[in-house]
């Protein structure tokens, strides 16, 4: 998501980027093990959720969690929404690409479309922008809106992506630097994947298409 920084898990927000998390009142990257956090910090598995913890800078310590800014953009690209992993931790999912249906059979039913409010397209349908766009976070993270999604930001699931590479095209989001399938529901990932969305964790049943659910080693 847009947002990296301040969060707060109330309804009204703000989130965090997609494989971050709000410990407390800042967006902390998720880990298993200290190098995870690649220098910013430790692993604290004490606030774990689906068996893996936050950098942190000292465990037991929630209230000082490391920062998760610095992480690829979204599917906007540059001036986009900012939508991937921050660069703190290793990715603990593994991205669900094939036999992940064209058109999500949950239609995009966790997210209410509004031109005139904060989700003025759908990111699992991509309904509300043209073909050349992709709908992701705004600016704000507190909902969508759609961004320009040519070449090279046109990238499909399963593909890399972030500022060096280019971001993704409508329907997928940037996490952890690889393109994912936005879902609702586990339908929309088809027989091989489930949705998890304990990766955007915004308050609704959006989430990334995966392999399996994120779980301990």
């Amino acid at each position: 998501m847009a947002l990296c920084g301040a969060c707060s898990n109330a309804a009204a927000g703000p989130f965090c980027q997609a494989g971050l998390h709000c410990v407390v009142d800042r967006c902390s990257p998720v880990c298993k093990v200290d190098a995870d956090c690649q220098g910013k910090g430790v692993c604290d598995t004490e606030l774990a959720v689906d068996g893996f913890g936050f950098c942190v800078q000292a465990k037991g310590q929630g209230e000082n969690a490391v920062s998760g800014c610095g992480g690829s953009g979204g599917a906007g690209g540059a001036g986009g929404a900012g939508g991937g992993a921050g660069s703190g931790g290793a990715a603990p999912i593994e991205v669900q690409c094939t036999g992940v249906p064209a058109n999500a059979p949950s239609s995009g039913s966790c997210i209410m479309v509004n031109p005139n409010g904060a989700n003025k397209c759908n990111p699992v349908t991509n309904a509300g922008c043209n073909a050349n766009q992709a709908c992701d976070f705004n600016e704000a993270g507190n909902g969508f809106e759609c961004y320009g999604a040519t070449a090279p930001d046109n990238k499909t699931c399963g593909q890399a992506c972030g500022q060096e590479v280019g971001f993704c095209a409508g329907k997928n989001v940037c996490a952890f630097g690889e393109c994912a399938r936005f879902c609702c529901t586990n339908a929309d990932c088809g027989p091989s994947g489930t949705c998890d969305a304990s990766v955007i964790d915004n308050g609704t049943t959006l989430g990334i298409c995966v392999a399996k659910l994120a779980s301990p080693g």
